[in-house]
């Protein structure tokens, strides 16, 4: 985050001045704009914020870096607008803004805090069209398509596999998600604790393969502590899997609240008995794939060059 925008700015030097210039929440704009000279009467700029450093969770026994929550603001305040990817986000991180300067000593910049709301608004992003057709298989496929980090929770999810395993509940597991050097021990556990119900572990090598694994799975299982959009959710769905999804995050804005009942979950129990249920009785698993029909890209794209055409006529 610090130093990207020195980076980009030599690059953008290269370069004419664009009608529109999108940058994330994972860059410095202020700084960007200022090294890097942008003629902002001929460039409108969007901050497009993916995640925020305010609410991002922090791991056990860590202190969150405020230096980072600040670039996000001072980005937001530069910006011409700001695109969160989900209701639930704009919420999330707008609401933090004013509990975050009350830790200043000095007297909080209201008037220009109060310049980033109006400019705020929800532009969510599109998933990719999964063409693989399942392959059938002769018991519920249960599958975890995250990256494998603290803050997708993969402790409570592997807890709760363990016991319906010692219940002698008959389930395939299918693990995706990329690894990092440092990952949660839980991981290797579960590799040797589960290896009876694996039929999958690791990353998938092609977007291919990823599609078809996904396309396989029956259950979709989320215990995620921080989510602001869900691709991964949603890729899931759209795949065909039966989502259970805790009822927080921005997860209830992409599930009607008629399937909430089917979908929904509030304590990790409830969550143990869903899924359960869905194993002993396959017929209880749901299709939900048209849920995430509205975050295709043939629907999302256009109504993203439909906001890049609005900010572009109120240029000079």
């Amino acid at each position: 985050m610090h130093g990207a925008s020195l980076k980009f700015a030599n690059q953008y030097k290269q370069l004419q001045d664009p009608e529109v210039l999108i940058a994330t929440d994972m860059l410095d704009l202020a700084t960007f704009l200022s090294v890097a000279n942008v003629n902002r009467e001929r460039t409108k700029v969007i901050l497009y914020m993916h995640e925020n450093q305010l609410t991002y969770p922090v791991k056990t026994g860590d202190k969150r870096d405020n230096r980072f929550a600040f670039l996000n603001i001072t980005s937001m305040l530069v910006a011409d607008e700001i695109w969160f990817n989900s209701q639930f986000h704009k919420n999330d991180c707008l609401g933090a803004i004013a509990p975050f300067f009350s830790n200043f000593p000095d007297k909080t910049p209201k008037a220009l805090l109060d310049t980033i709301p109006p400019k705020s608004k929800v532009v969510p992003i599109g998933i990719m069209e999964n063409n693989a057709s399942r392959i059938e298989q002769d018991r519920p496929n249960i599958v975890w398509n995250h990256r494998w980090e603290f803050d997708k929770n993969p402790d409570d999810f592997f807890r709760i596999l363990f016991s319906l395993s010692k219940q002698g509940l008959d389930f395939s597991l299918t693990v995706l998600g990329q690894r990092f050097r440092q990952s949660p021990e839980i991981f290797d556990q579960a590799k040797r604790q589960l290896e009876k119900h694996i039929v999958h572990w690791g990353y998938a090598e092609s977007r291919q393969e990823y599609d078809q694994l996904l396309a396989n799975a029956h259950i979709a299982p989320t215990t995620a502590t921080h989510d602001y959009f869900g691709i991964a959710v949603l890729e899931a769905i759209a795949a065909g899997s039966h989502p259970l999804l805790p009822k927080r995050l921005a997860y209830p804005e992409h599930i009607a609240k008629e399937f909430h009942g089917e979908t929904f979950y509030e304590t990790s129990e409830e969550l143990e008995q869903k899924l359960a249920e869905l194993i002993a009785t396959p017929k209880l698993i749901g299709n939900y794939a048209s849920q995430a029909a509205k975050y295709s890209w043939n629907i999302v794209a256009p109504t993203i060059d439909d906001a890049l055409s609005k900010i572009i006529k109120v240029a000079p």
